[in-house]
């Protein structure tokens, strides 16, 4: 059962689904549909825009991911996805835009939470002149995602970290992981292109450090220099703290194709009721955990899934066991086809989730790798970590 959501439609289906629904889940529901008539069918207006005092500001289409001008622009002329040599030579200079190096490294069940920054900071190796992104840190922390990890930063602070980086709209952003075991490069990624930056100067990193070291690329050991001009790592609350308000140059947008859980139980009904045939809703979990039989790594969630959710874990689409290079564009099409995902299939949206809203970025990079346009790609941040604990919505084992 696979539904895709037109904004024409929404205020009767959901009617015909909430008849003999309470008043209060009615309004809640009505509410999302409301939000996704804007959301998945992308005709109404854009949300309010960060305002950004620079005159820079790139234009940006309501639903739109990665932020594109065209649909099929899913990371120019090196792909979002670069090869090692590729990013070497880059770093050497050969002309065209200034290029950034990003470590975006995170292991799920470190003990130290710090073990990344730590290692990036003290020993090395690294790659020369790359800075560290903290996907916990540069994260929305306020309110109700007080309580769930690596949520979607907001503009300002995003574009204060960018510019404390010394990162402008301009430059090409390279992201790469320590290790072939850091699960967080594509995640990462989606962050930069869902934070507005060219869709054509954003890539993952196909390898790790050593790969880098193995292909002549430049790295650093020992301590970070001391005094620099430029930020190489940061802490929001001690370097970022007048964020909220500041003028910044770097121009960040409101997060594009990222769905609340309001927004995603809209669709989850319509999935589930076959109301709908054309989204998909994937989910980058283990198959164990989707079935609920396997337990979830966090305490206090529910096992299980969403009604009408497809299991497509993330780990099919890597290659030889890696968390950061994934397999060729042929192999990635036939695994989505094994799960029954037709990626080539057109008028098709595709509604990715996962534990913590990390490895879905798994699967949001592979369907744009297998020709998926970007704006047809929806995250759910809030992921099991916000479904799973909640015990109103609707969970099947």
């Amino acid at each position: 059962m696979r539904t895709m959501m037109r904004s024409r439609n929404i205020p009767g289906v959901l009617s015909a689904l909430s008849h003999s629904q309470s008043s209060a889940h009615k309004t809640k529901v009505a509410v999302a549909a409301a939000t996704l008539a804007a959301t998945l069918g992308g005709v109404l207006s854009a949300p309010a825009a960060f305002t950004c005092p620079s005159s820079r500001r790139r234009a940006t289409a309501a639903g739109s991911l990665a932020m594109s001008s065209r649909a099929s622009d899913n990371g120019g002329v090196y792909g979002r996805l670069i090869s090692v040599a590729d990013a070497v030579s880059l770093q050497s200079g050969s002309g065209g835009p200034p290029v950034a190096f990003v470590d975006a490294s995170w292991h799920l069940g470190a003990s130290d939470p710090d073990a990344d920054r730590k290692s990036f900071e003290e020993r090395g190796p690294r790659i020369s002149g790359s800075v560290f992104f903290d996907i916990n840190d540069v994260a929305d922390k306020e309110g109700k995602n007080g309580n769930l990890p690596h949520m979607m930063p907001p503009p300002g602070m995003f574009s204060a970290a960018m510019d404390a980086y010394g990162i402008t709209n301009s430059h090409r952003v390279i992201l790469y992981g320590n290790d072939h075991s850091a699960l967080s490069v594509p995640r990462a990624a989606v962050t930069f292109l869902s934070m507005g930056h060219g869709p054509a100067l954003v890539h993952a990193m196909q390898g790790s450090v050593d790969d880098w070291i193995a292909a002549g690329g430049a790295v650093e050991e020992g301590p970070l220099p001391e005094n620099l001009e430029k930020k190489r790592t940061l802490r929001v609350a001690e370097d970022l703290a007048g964020w909220n308000g500041a003028a910044a140059t770097y121009c960040a947008s409101r997060p594009k194709n990222v769905l609340s859980k309001a927004e995603l139980l809209s669709v989850v009904e319509k999935v589930a009721s076959g109301e709908d045939t054309s989204t998909y809703i994937l989910d980058a979990r283990s198959a164990g955990r989707f079935a609920g039989t396997a337990p979830e790594p966090r305490a206090g969630l529910r096992g299980g899934h969403m009604p009408g959710a497809t299991s497509m874990p993330y780990v099919g689409l890597m290659a030889d066991g890696s968390n950061v290079a994934f397999e060729a564009g042929a192999e990635l099409s036939a695994t989505f086809a094994g799960a029954g995902v037709d990626v080539a299939a057109a008028g098709k949206k595709f509604v990715v989730t996962c534990g913590s809203g990390v490895t879905a970025c798994h699967l949001a990079t592979g369907l744009a790798e297998c020709g998926v346009a970007a704006e047809d790609i929806y995250l759910y941040d809030g992921a099991w970590c916000e479904w799973g604990g909640d015990p109103d919505v609707p969970i099947v084992t």
